[in-house]
């Protein structure tokens, strides 16, 4: 599944495109939805390219994967 982080501006839609370097972009909440989806017993990592949100998650299941600073990608396991 693939979502866009968290912007200060809580701005929603196509028009709310931007990277984990913009300025707008809302780290601490990014960090708080990340950490939300990390406790369902589904999600087995996260690919999202902010070392800095990686750091503070911990744990190794943010990780970083080319073409990911714009979104975040949810990795799901199957049943």
């Amino acid at each position: 599944m693939d979502i866009r982080p968290v912007r200060k501006d809580r701005l929603i839609g196509q028009a709310a495109g931007l990277t984990y370097f913009d300025a707008l972009y809302d780290r601490d909440a990014t960090i708080k939805l990340v950490r939300l989806f990390l406790q369902h017993p589904m999600v087995t990592k996260v690919f999202f390219n902010d070392e800095k949100l990686q750091k503070q998650v911990g744990g190794g299941r943010v990780r970083s994967l080319i073409g990911h600073n714009n979104h975040l990608h949810i990795e799901i396991r199957g049943h």
